[in-house]
């Protein structure tokens, strides 16, 4: 802790670097990273320990499903073969899905106009988990939290890679990063005619920019972040007939079926789904109609190609080398990751997920520490509680629902018995997924086809914690945790429950400022803006009375106020305060909750605790140091962009520097005189 600090600081002028200043100095960001920081950190120890268990032999104690996960690993680092392979895997997957106009004439295409349909085509990629126009998911019902749903959605993904890409889409084609993603798609059509033409070029690059036009016109008529949070508007139950009658262009059971095709469901037109944004749908459909039939073929097949699963992985090197021309430009990093580190992530992170955290878990898991951080959880549900029943804006009948949610909270902490302890169950979950060794690419659309399946079988299904997802959405071996509001459920992931967050024989001032932190983080997301929407059984319904849901809002609105007012210097752009509201309600409710939950534990000890030796600070302040310290970390000015443009996590500074300013009990421990930039007169509050 001493080593990451800058003592000469004021802790009252900007407590970040007073906790971090050494760590920033001293630090500097590796070519291939996008940041550095705590997480990251220990994300890479994590992927090194992953890429140990994934690289040793088959032995006596794998099962078929973790003996795939390695499979999988070894055919993605054999890149001679891949090399060798070339281009053949990619003609034979493109011709698989009608051919690609872009290529012209060459003489393995196959695409034909007269044969072309959209519809088709869509349904087609989405069975191999492709979410391009239109994205109809099975989830859980938001009404009816014990059921799995058909829901129809906008497209989750943009021509240009990343789930984030529409505000970037959004500047037009002259925004740098937008320019970059167009010379890509350029290189990648010459290098697949295997031509330097100049005149071709010319000729490719206004197909191209057709294109882009296209994605940015998709990108216009989808929904911003900030109108996603309200969940209630995002649902509309409707049965397939009457979304026929509505929307009369496509003609919705056979595409619905086609999607379908490959978990042999019936869907029929009673069937009720959620049409989840039918005004986009309307625009979606004008704007194919009006766009000619290439230019749709062209951008499908692109996605296809490029965004898809890991088939950017499973083709030559010169693919990889203009993907990493379009990255540097997009994240900053000077440098691609190691194959052995994309192969990790992939396999474990993408794929197989709950194998490779079998592997991982068998020798890093300390099951005493699972213990105790259980007994911490209890600690600060018990201090949110007590939080609830002190609040003055709330009423004592919504205050009674609230303490009713909060005491149904579930929570998994580290990972899930049976990943460890039911080898049957989990050879079960993964007996349809094939994969070939000497077949990188093909084993990755087999991949893509068993996720959708995987996803799309569960329809009409009862939910069950078999079958909901959270551990698959976060597996083990990730520095992650997460709250699901359809579940009420919390998830803590081995991962973090590690190094500098968590240790069962730290003093628990530096646990309870980390990892209880954390803790506190996830409960609370369960009554931010969002989460607040979904009652105990993880229902949409609305448990609030009128006057609460006013001052509710009047209190997140000093959130998105304050911090909307940071500005990042690194690249002169302030915070997104809407989109940032739930993370940033979520961290103040979090400290505090963690705060007091220390507190109690520390007076049934008698304040008897130890402190560090060679840091002349109470427990209290060592609280506020340990939390200050898992933000330590810095990011390109690409990465900070990104943030700010697309995502809900502000930067680690102002998540420690916003959260400490409105802590009373921070400002105490260090004596903080009213008006220092630690203490502002005025304070958000609300949990």
């Amino acid at each position: 802790m001493i080593k990451a600090m800058d003592e000469t600081v004021d802790p009252c002028d900007d407590f970040h670097e007073y906790a971090c200043g050494r760590y920033l100095k001293e630090n500097v960001i590796p070519e291939d990273k996008t940041s550095i920081g705590r997480f990251v950190t220990l994300d890479d120890e994590v992927r090194l320990k992953l890429r140990a268990s994934l690289e040793e032999d088959v032995g006596p104690n794998d099962i078929k499903a973790t003996i795939k996960a390695k499979d999988m690993y070894a055919a993605c680092v054999n890149e001679t073969l891949i090399e060798n392979r070339r281009m053949t895997p990619m003609r034979d997957y493109i011709n698989s899905l009608g051919g690609w106009p872009i290529l012209g004439n060459v003489s393995w295409s196959t695409w034909k106009e007269n044969e072309f349909d959209w519809q088709s085509l869509a349904a087609q990629t989405r069975r191999l988990s492709i979410f391009a126009l239109m994205s109809p998911i099975v989830d859980i019902d938001s009404k009816n939290s014990s059921v799995f749903i058909l829901k129809l959605e906008h497209a989750y993904q943009l021509g240009m890679p990343g789930s984030n890409s529409r505000e970037y889409l959004l500047n037009g084609r002259n925004d740098t990063f937008v320019k970059a993603y167009e010379e890509w798609m350029v290189s990648f059509v010459m290098l697949m005619k295997e031509t330097d033409d100049k005149t071709i070029e010319a000729k490719v690059r206004k197909d191209v920019g057709d294109v882009i036009d296209f994605d940015m016109e998709i990108a216009n008529i989808t929904i911003s972040k900030e109108e996603r949070r309200d969940r209630e508007r995002f649902y509309n139950k409707w049965t397939i007939e009457f979304l026929q009658k509505n929307i009369t262009e496509v003609d919705w059971l056979r595409y619905f079926n086609k999607v379908f095709e490959g978990v042999n469901v019936t869907i029929k037109k009673d069937l009720e789904i959620n049409v989840a944004v039918p005004q986009y749908i309307r625009n979606l459909i004008a704007l194919v109609n009006r766009t000619p039939k290439h230019v749709v073929a062209n951008y499908l097949l692109w996605i296809a190609m490029t965004d898809a699963g890991g088939l950017h992985l499973s083709v030559g090197i010169d693919f990889k080398e203009i993907k990493y021309r379009y990255n540097e430009v997009l994240f900053g990093s000077t440098l691609d990751k190691p194959r052995w580190e994309l192969c990790t992530v992939f396999t474990a992170d993408y794929l197989i997920k709950l194998p490779s955290s079998r592997l991982y878990l068998a020798n890093n898991f300390n099951r005493e520490s699972k213990k105790v951080a259980l007994d911490m959880v209890h600690e600060l549900k018990l201090s949110f509680a007590e939080m609830v029943k002190e609040l003055d804006w709330m009423d004592d009948a919504t205050k009674k629902v609230a303490l009713d949610k909060l005491e149904a909270m579930r929570m998994i902490i580290g990972f899930e018995d049976f990943i460890l302890e039911d080898a049957e169950r989990l050879n079960k979950e993964y007996e349809e997924l094939k994969i070939n060794r000497g077949q990188m690419f093909e084993s990755v659309v087999e991949g893509m086809y068993y996720l959708a399946n995987n996803g799309l079988k569960k329809i009409g299904q009862l939910v069950t914690d078999e079958n909901s997802g959270l551990s698959q959405a976060l597996p083990p071996h990730q520095v992650n945790a997460a709250y699901d509001p359809s579940l009420n459920q919390m998830i803590f992931a081995s991962g973090i429950l590690q190094g500098l967050f968590f240790n069962k024989d730290f003093p628990k001032a530096l646990n309870f400022g980390a990892i209880g932190v954390v803790i506190g983080h996830e409960m609370t997301h369960g009554f931010d803006d969002e989460g607040r929407l979904y009652d105990k059984d993880g229902n949409l319904f609305q448990w609030w009375s009128e006057n609460v849901i006013k001052d509710f809002k009047k209190r997140a609105q000093c959130f998105i106020n304050q911090y909307g007012n940071f500005t990042i210097p690194e690249i002169n752009m302030n915070l997104n305060g809407i989109n940032t509201q739930g993370e940033n309600i979520a961290d103040n409710g979090g400290l505090k909750q963690a705060l007091s939950a220390y507190r109690n534990w520390a007076k049934r000890q008698d304040g008897r605790e130890n402190g560090l030796p060679g840091l002349a600070l109470s427990n209290e302040q060592l609280f506020f140091l340990s939390f200050a310290q898992i933000w330590c970390g810095k990011e390109r000015p690409e990465q900070l962009i990104k943030r700010v443009r697309t995502l809900r996590h502000p930067n680690g500074r102002f998540r420690a520097f916003g959260t400490l300013q409105n802590c009373p009990d921070f400002s105490e421990a260090f004596n903080c005189k009213k008006g220092d930039k630690m203490n502002p007169e005025n304070k958000c509050k609300l949990w």
